[in-house]
């Protein structure tokens, strides 16, 4: 079981601080549109594109990459097995560690920013890609339904895949 640290604590105690209506409409389709199942059609749409361009290879790393991060969380997640925070105002069914959209918007983001970017430009995406990513992590703590540490170790976890998924491609498929 993982403990509840100070910070958790005080990050979901100031975050009704600076509740609004329109941060809290944002943050809902932020949820909504970065969401695990939602990321993994847009990964479908991305493959297709690969597959008609000939470039099989980045289409069936993309959705492997995704499938198993999807996997990766759905285990972590029923490993620790933590309880979300009391105090959300958004209804979220499951388990709150790792976060899940932490983690899978860093390997999203972060293959987006592998597989598309002209070499020049990778540092200014990385820099949007990270940013987003971190905006991401604000969300679900701003709607209560994590953690501060569940964010963080999401941002890790996704860091870990995506690191490893780059340098499996480049080793053994990028020819």
């Amino acid at each position: 079981m993982i403990p509840t640290l100070a910070c958790d604590l005080a990050v979901n105690g100031f975050t009704p601080n600076i509740q609004n209506t329109t941060l809290t409409l944002f943050s809902h389709f932020i949820a909504i549109f970065f969401d695990s199942i939602v990321l993994t059609i847009v990964s479908f749409l991305i493959a297709t594109y690969f597959f008609l361009r000939h470039r099989e290879k980045k289409g069936i790393f993309l959705l492997m990459v995704m499938f198993f991060s999807g996997a990766i969380i759905f285990l972590l997640k029923n490993l620790f097995g933590r309880a979300r925070p009391i105090n959300s105002f958004v209804v979220e069914s499951g388990y709150a560690f790792p976060s899940g959209h932490s983690t899978i918007i860093v390997v999203f983001l972060g293959l987006l920013v592998y597989l598309f970017a002209a070499r020049k430009n990778v540092l200014k995406m990385s820099l949007v890609a990270g940013l987003l990513a971190l905006f991401v992590g604000f969300t679900r703590l701003y709607l209560g339904v994590h953690y501060l540490s569940d964010v963080l170790a999401g941002f890790i976890v996704g860091g870990i895949i995506l690191f490893v998924s780059i340098r499996i491609y480049g080793k053994f498929l990028k020819k």
